[in-house]
């Protein structure tokens, strides 16, 4: 009982947050120390966006590779889409440099493509 009251206030102080990895890897984890692996995504990520109206996450990884999970509130997390982003020039080898929220649902992305 002691235990279980434990790990709700633990929850209840620590909220959750997810971390990116250089080999692709995405962790959800807690202040407490508790991670799991919730997506191999193979490249490098570069660039994490939550979209809080529909709860989700946008990935962004170094092979320009577009992903967005859904997220439940309980942590699980669900593949909705995943596309592959096309860049002129060597973007593929550095990476997108910038990407922000345009408007809800809008990315706008710093590619370094000369026009």
């Amino acid at each position: 009982m002691a235990q279980a009251r434990a790990e709700t206030l633990a929850q209840a102080f620590s909220p959750a947050f997810f971390i990116g990895t250089r080999s692709g890897s995405l962790y959800y984890a807690d202040d407490v120390g508790h991670t799991t692996e919730v997506q191999a995504l193979g490249a490098r990520i570069d660039h994490m966006l939550f979209f809080e109206a529909k709860s989700r996450l946008v990935l962004l990884t170094r092979a320009l590779v577009l992903v967005q999970l859904q997220i439940g509130s309980d942590g699980k997390v669900i593949p909705v889409m995943k596309m592959k982003v096309a860049v002129a020039g060597g973007a593929a080898e550095r990476g997108i440099k910038h990407i922000c929220w345009a408007g809800p649902g809008v990315i706008a992305a710093a590619t370094g493509e000369v026009l």
